[in-house]
């Protein structure tokens, strides 16, 4: 799902009243700063935990699919020991 800001503000005006409508209306907000770009959208605290748990699903169907195929034997795994190798073998 994709939605466009409902509302801009400068991030000057983004104050306590901007985030409490934000939860109150559902509205994203996105703020800017003086030359208009964007920094970032207020959102509710219902959204952002729609959108974490939007993102938790596809990151758990996703380990799902890769551990199936290690178990199919399509992919390989690498020992942590031969991570931890050649990780202490880079350059500081």
């Amino acid at each position: 799902m994709v939605r466009h800001a409902a509302r801009t503000v400068s991030l000057v005006a983004a104050d306590a009243s901007t985030v409490r409508g934000a939860r109150r209306t559902g509205e994203r907000v996105e703020v800017v700063d003086p030359d208009g770009r964007r920094l970032g959208v207020i959102v509710s605290a219902a959204e952002l935990e729609a959108l974490e748990a939007i993102e938790d699903a596809r990151d758990l169907a996703e380990a799902r699919e890769v551990l199936a195929a290690i178990a199919a034997g399509e992919e390989t795994t690498v020992p942590w020991e031969v991570v931890r190798a050649e990780l202490a073998a880079l350059p500081s």
